[in-house]
């Protein structure tokens, strides 16, 4: 069996001579081994995991993404793409990389946020100079530019 784990930035994963994949979708956990059948699934966001014919084990955490099963004469191929994937051989270093790719993420959504905010008082005070002109009264009705007064 082989295993292909791809992203929008290129292939993450390419293993060959893989005894089992275990993969997640909304089903639940389920296996693929030699000989199964062909297969297309929508993953949730989870960790894909395989055994290689030395035993080793390895794994990735994807962010949701298709899994798709052929039979290429009769080797089983699984590709998955996804948006992304981080890949280790140890599970507890995998959940620290998630972790951490987590609160980077979640520091530049609120950097993010915080630089949104700005643009949008800046526009509003922009829109406010533009309808009241200095030296109006802060009360009166706003004008626009080139209308006299009625």
């Amino acid at each position: 069996m082989k295993l292909v784990i791809a992203t929008p930035l290129g292939v993450v994963v390419e293993a060959a001579e893989l005894e089992h994949v275990l993969a997640e979708d909304l089903s639940g956990l389920f296996g693929i081994r030699e000989g199964h059948g062909e297969l297309v699934t929508v993953l949730s966001p989870s960790v894909l995991s395989w055994r290689g014919a030395d035993g080793l084990e390895a794994h990735a955490a994807v962010r949701a993404g298709v899994l798709h099963v052929r039979k290429r004469g009769a080797e089983v191929v699984i590709e998955v793409a996804t948006r992304e994937a981080l890949v280790s051989d140890d599970l507890a270093q995998l959940e620290s990389l998630i972790e951490t790719a987590y609160r980077d993420e979640s520091i530049a959504e609120e950097l993010g946020r915080g630089q949104t905010s700005r643009l949008h008082v800046a526009v509003y005070r922009g829109v406010l100079r533009y309808l009241r002109p200095e030296g109006s009264a802060p009360g009166a009705a706003p004008t626009l530019k080139g209308e006299g007064p009625a």
